[in-house]
Parts: C-alpha cells; sequence; structure tokens
C-alpha cells in the first residue's frame, strides 16, 4: 500500500505540474495563441486542479468513506465539459463516425452500469457519466477525423474496449479467486492502452499536425480517465497521476511549435 507520506507528496508534484501547465496556458491566452481553445483549456485545467486537491484531502481525511454526491463529482463534469469544448474548437467542422460514435456510446452506458453495480450511486453515476460519454465521444470523432488509426488498430481497440467490459461484468458472477486474476488481466489491459496512446501523443509533438496531436493527447487523457474509474487502490492512484501528467501533452499538443503561425479563431 502507499502510505500517506508518499501519497502527500506525489499530491504536492502533482499540483505544482497542473500549476505551471495552468500558468504557460493562461501566458498562452494573453499571447493570442488559439486563446479560445486555451482558454477552455485553462478552465479545464483549474476543473481538475480544484477537483483532485478536494480528493487527495478526501482520500487523507477520509479514506474509506464515499459520499453519494460530493463536490468533486460537479468540478469533473465541468472538466469532461470544458475539454470537449476545447476539442472541438479544434474538430469544428462536421464529422463522419457514426459508427464508431454509436460503439463508443454503447461502451460508455457499459461503463456508467458497471459504475452502479460497484458503488450502487445511480443519479449519480448516471448524471456524470452521461458527460463524460459526451467527451469520450468527442475523442473518439477526433480521432477518426485526425485519421490517427488504421483500420486494424481501430479493431483492435473496439476489441480491448468489449473485452473490458466483458470481462469487469463477468467479475460479478465468479469467485474471488478467479476475480484477481481477471483483475489483474484488465490492469494489463488498460495500462497497455494509456501507455500505447501516451506515447503516441508524445511523439506527435514534433511532426504531426495539430489536429493529430491533439486528438492523440486528449484520447490518452480520456483513456487514463476510463481506466481510473474501473480500478481499486492503489491502481486508481496510479491512473489518477496518469491523466495529470496527459495535461502537459495536451498543453503542448495547443501550443504547437514555434514555426506554426496562431490561428485567431482558435
Amino acid at each position: 500500500m502507499i502510505t500517506d507520506s508518499i501519497r502527500v507528496i506525489t499530491y504536492a508534484i502533482a499540483a505544482a505540474v497542473l500549476l505551471v501547465v495552468l500558468f504557460k496556458s493562461i501566458a498562452d491566452v494573453k499571447r493570442k495563441r488559439r486563446p479560445i481553445t486555451m482558454s477552455f483549456f485553462a478552465f479545464g485545467v483549474i476543473g481538475i486542479l480544484v477537483n483532485d486537491v478536494y480528493w487527495w484531502i478526501h482520500s487523507l481525511m477520509y479514506p474509506d468513506i464515499r459520499f453519494p454526491f460530493s463536490p468533486d463529482e460537479i468540478g469533473a463534469c465541468a472538466v469532461y465539459m470544458l475539454m470537449s469544448a476545447a476539442l472541438l474548437t479544434i474538430f469544428d467542422k462536421p464529422i463522419k463516425a457514426l459508427p464508431h460514435t454509436a460503439f463508443t456510446a454503447a461502451f460508455s452506458a457499459a461503463n456508467i452500469a458497471l459504475w452502479i453495480g460497484w458503488s450502487g450511486e445511480w443519479i449519480k453515476d448516471i448524471i456524470s457519466g452521461v458527460v463524460f460519454a459526451y467527451l469520450l465521444c468527442t475523442c473518439v470523432r477526433s480521432l477518426k477525423e485526425s485519421d490517427v488509426f488504421s483500420k486494424k488498430q481501430w479493431a483492435a481497440a473496439a476489441a480491448a474496449a468489449l473485452a473490458l467490459v466483458c470481462i469487469q461484468t463477468l467479475i460479478f458472477f465468479i469467485s474471488s479467486e478467479i476475480q484477481k486474476l481477471l483483475d489483474i488481466f484488465c490492469y494489463i489491459l488498460m495500462l497497455a492502452a494509456c501507455l500505447y496512446l501516451y506515447v503516441r501523443a508524445l511523439l506527435s509533438l514534433k511532426k504531426s499536425s495539430l489536429e493529430e496531436r491533439t486528438a492523440l493527447s486528449f484520447s490518452a487523457f480520456s483513456c487514463c480517465l476510463v481506466s481510473m474509474y474501473m480500478s481499486a487502490e492503489p491502481i486508481y492512484f496510479m491512473f489518477s497521476l496518469g491523466y495529470t501528467l496527459c495535461t502537459v501533452i495536451m498543453f503542448l499538443a495547443i501550443h504547437g511549435t514555434e514555426k506554426e503561425r496562431c490561428d485567431d479563431l482558435r
């Protein structure tokens, strides 16, 4: 288990990272470097920071107590909407991705059902789940539009998502010994997906277009969130740090290279 002292140090570093990203984002807004996109992103980072600080304090003071609908849930919904809005300022044209959107919506609905099964909190999970589904669909549509995945990669992503939902559902109905093995498999699968998107997003910063960079970085962020919500401690803690680190890549993706000119409409 992770000791409280290690958690506090890690939380402090994560908060410092978010503050740096926030200040850099505000500086870009002032310089009119994609001001609209960066404004949405900056407010999203503020939401993450406030939400994380609340949850960190809660996890240290009341580690074994869950509230039916806490302020961090409202903050999380704001983050989903703001990050979606930032992405939509770049992908602002109609996107033909009905099969991908439908599959993502179904995957999101399955996630909501799993959350309810784990927590029993119907209202909270449905409300936050619908907003979260909007973020996931926005990310998937941006990936389709930027054409960063081949047909085989899309098929592999769909198979992984389907396998994850099926296995997590199966865990409700089997013995505890097999549950542990399946949990480990799910964690490996989620970690592999997050690392793949994280590396792809990182590599895209040098040579890829704005659309490719943002689609990959925002999708890596969303993948970490999906994985975090499907995990128990201490794996939950690991994925929560992962999505914090993704904000750095998201900022760099929007910020772009020095050779790129600012687009006042973004």
